[in-house]
């Protein structure tokens, strides 16, 4: 929920459940756990500027994952450290800090990511060009790197490869952003939201209505910002995603759709969740995000079965799932299914670390059984032209 609301913008409520995660994980002593919800909330003072807080933060996550000996982490954090460096312009520290993540994540196979962290390597000397003088040629890198993103996605959309056509989207959406914070300009405000607006609309085509909703709900907040005349229509978009997402099944274990009436519960919750009772809210909320982590952690894997992601963006898929899963298994608020859920997460993560072939059920890990059901569907999906 965290995560979700760090999407929105809406940094004083994710900050609050970061802190509450955190103090429930030392209380269970889980480091991976606390790990990840340090290196959460470091995103979260990333976007305030609060460098000095993000780095302390970041270092704690390193310290966690060296204890660990969790190499793919430790990868990730001294990366994220590399990002820290760069903005506050100790950029000697940055590249340092880059070519070690980029090395590690080549040990580990983990190509795609690596490519990544060349590319902030590359960003890296853009920035050393703007201290020198020369901020203007920076900022055209910079859009050219945009719209190089852009066109990856574009053409990844065209052949149907939508894991990879959000990655480009997202990529893409990272650069305008840091155009319209660095130039504050009304076009490149604009022009991140219609970069979210796509994004969104590739979200939908994939099922991640969780997804496209925090999109919108942020390309509205920019439509509000900057007076755009699409304001209305962006509204309605956003009605139109909320209630696609109240419409999904809000529990994929369960074969039963949702009623008439609970999906109009789900719309109204998605809306306006303070007009329930807290009660409700609470049954509404794990529905809803029960819903959405089933719906992408099922999208990612049926996409790696049918040879739509590869091995190093699929390992780094399954991390993230791992992550989520520790987190849902320590969150008291999402009932006493959490552990069942958390269960069936680590075995998508697992799924996602083994060859795509031989398909089926057997090869999967053992899963609670209210999730033998679903498992069965994403093979399946897998299977169909």
């Amino acid at each position: 929920m965290a995560q979700v609301f760090l999407t929105r913008g809406d940094l004083e409520r994710a900050l609050a459940l970061y802190t509450e995660s955190l103090q429930y994980l030392e209380q269970i002593g889980d480091i991976q756990g606390k790990a990840a919800s340090l290196s959460g909330l470091a995103n979260l003072y990333m976007r305030n500027k609060d460098w000095e807080k993000a780095e302390q933060l970041v270092q704690e996550a390193l310290a966690l994952a060296q204890r660990l000996g969790d190499l793919e982490q430790i990868a990730f954090n001294t990366g994220k450290l590399g990002q820290v460096a760069e903005a506050r312009g100790d950029l000697e520290t940055a590249r340092k800090r880059f070519l070690l993540a980029r090395d590690l994540h080549l040990q580990l196979g983990q190509q795609h990511i690596a490519a990544q962290v060349e590319e902030m390597l590359a960003s890296l000397d853009d920035n050393k060009t703007a201290q020198n003088g020369g901020e203007e040629e920076a900022l055209m890198a910079v859009a050219n790197q945009m719209r190089a993103a852009l066109n990856q996605a574009r053409a990844s959309a065209a052949r149907g490869l939508l894991p990879n056509a959000i990655a480009h989207q997202q990529a893409a959406i990272h650069h305008a952003r840091r155009l319209a914070e660095e130039t504050n300009a009304q076009e490149a405000w604009v022009q991140l939201s219609v970069l979210l607006y796509n994004l969104a609309g590739y979200h939908s085509q994939a099922g991640q209505h969780g997804a496209a909703v925090a999109c919108l709900q942020e390309v509205v907040s920019l439509d509000e910002r900057t007076g755009h005349p699409d304001l209305e229509s962006d509204r309605a978009a956003l009605t139109q995603a909320q209630a696609a997402l109240a419409q999904s099944p809000a529990d994929a274990a369960n074969e039963a759709e949702l009623t008439p009436e609970q999906a109009a519960q789900l719309a109204a919750f998605a809306r306006q969740p303070e007009q329930m009772p807290p009660a409700e809210q609470a049954a509404l909320r794990r529905q809803l995000v029960t819903q959405s982590l089933l719906q992408q952690a099922g999208e990612i894997v049926v996409n790696f079965l049918r040879g739509d992601l590869d091995a190093a963006a699929a390992a780094q898929a399954a991390g993230e799932i791992e992550s989520v899963a520790a987190q849902v298994a320590a969150d008291e608020e999402m009932g006493l299914g959490r552990q069942a859920l958390a269960d069936f997460l680590r075995a998508a993560a697992h799924r996602l670390r083994r060859p795509a072939q031989p398909a089926g059920p057997a090869a999967w890990p053992p899963v609670p059984a209210a999730y033998a059901e679903w498992v069965a569907q994403i093979e399946a999906a897998a299977q169909e032209p």
